[in-house]
């Protein structure tokens, strides 16, 4: 399950091996044009999975044992365990890279995660993310958040006050990845390890 869930996630970004490209054989329509795709549900762009189950749809393969299999369902493991596997598989260079607002927890669901294909990764990828995926999101989120607060505090259900703490915990969350993206687009790459690592070599 692993390797084929792998195979179609690459071809989802726009990955071809080798032999299709000497052969020209040209990107199939449902391959992502700017190899970026959301695993968090968004208002304009299918997520990750909803994409998989169609391949998988598409091709007449049967989902329904991979929990049982793999242990998680499909989404969990691809929300925490696709990117393992394909490090370990690429021996630590992947071509596809998760980029996630903060740390999975088992109780806490990320803001923002998606995945970027490294072979289309140029100066305007991380402002594009920036733009198109975080920005929008944040604005949806602190719409609803304000739609929450216009409510009387005591006039509130419970539901509604978990909601209000679930979205100001998103939006900060949001907003600080935002400014980690600012940062990397404005300075580089740049870290302490990176120097020092870089000093010891030649």
């Amino acid at each position: 399950w692993a390797d084929l869930i792998t195979v179609t996630i690459l071809h989802l970004l726009g990955h071809r091996w080798p032999k299709q490209i000497e052969a020209s054989e040209p990107l199939p329509d449902w391959a992502d044009p700017d190899g970026i795709i959301p695993l968090t549900p968004l208002a304009n762009e299918s997520p990750l999975l909803d994409r998989v189950q169609a391949r998988l749809n598409a091709n007449e393969i049967d989902a329904s044992d991979f929990a049982q299999v793999m242990g998680k369902p499909l989404d969990a493991w691809l929300a925490t365990e696709f990117f393992k596997h394909h490090t370990k598989q690429f021996k630590k260079r992947p071509i596809a890279w998760q980029l996630q607002s903060g740390k999975f927890t088992a109780r806490k669901t990320l803001a923002f995660t998606c995945l970027v294909y490294y072979h289309k990764l140029d100066g305007d990828l991380l402002p594009k993310i920036r733009t198109q995926y975080v920005g929008p999101l944040r604005q949806r989120l602190e719409t609803e958040l304000r739609g929450i607060e216009s409510t009387a505090v005591g006039a509130r259900s419970d539901r509604q006050e978990k909601r209000r703490a679930e979205l100001e915990d998103q939006i900060e969350e949001l907003c600080q990845f935002d400014a980690a993206l600012a940062k990397v687009v404005t300075e580089g790459f740049a870290s302490k390890q990176l120097t020092e690592i870089a000093t010891k070599e030649p």
